[in-house]
Order: C-alpha cells, then structure tokens, then sequence
C-alpha cells in the first residue's frame, strides 16, 4: 500500500518523534507481515516522488527538501 501524507500550511509544531522526521510532502510505501519489500517497490516509490516533485506548474514548486520517503516492512528487504 503506498501513501501520500501532506502536512498542513500553518507552522504547527509536531511534537511526536515519528511526526518530526516528516516534512511538508510524505510518500509511504506499508508492506503487511505477509508481504515483502522489493527493489521494483523502491523504484516505485522513487518513481512518484520524481514525479509528485516534477508535475506542477512552475519549476521546484515541490522542493525536494520539503518531500520525503519513508517503506515500512516487519522484516529485511529481499
């Protein structure tokens, strides 16, 4: 399952510690126990962000700074 997390415009401040390695654009790419992480789902996930960051209208209007990648799975990537 692959997400797209935005955080607000305000300048709220996150206190949580998972909360505050985010940054303003988040792609999360969850495997379940019974599912395995591989080098096609980083390319994947790689693939949206390029894309997330190069589809708008004016150029680095998505910074790269501001976007993050995050892949969760219970165990090591095969």
């Amino acid at each position: 399952m692959t997400l797209s997390i935005m955080k607000g415009e305000g300048k709220e401040l996150i206190r949580k510690n998972l909360g505050q390695i985010f940054r303003k654009y988040n792609i999360i790419e969850y495997k379940s126990p019974e599912d395995y992480l591989s080098i096609n789902d980083f390319y994947k996930v790689m693939s949206y962000a390029c894309l997330y960051q190069a589809e708008t209208e004016h150029v680095l209007e998505v910074s790269p700074d501001e976007l993050t990648i995050t892949m969760v799975c219970s165990h090591y990537p095969l």
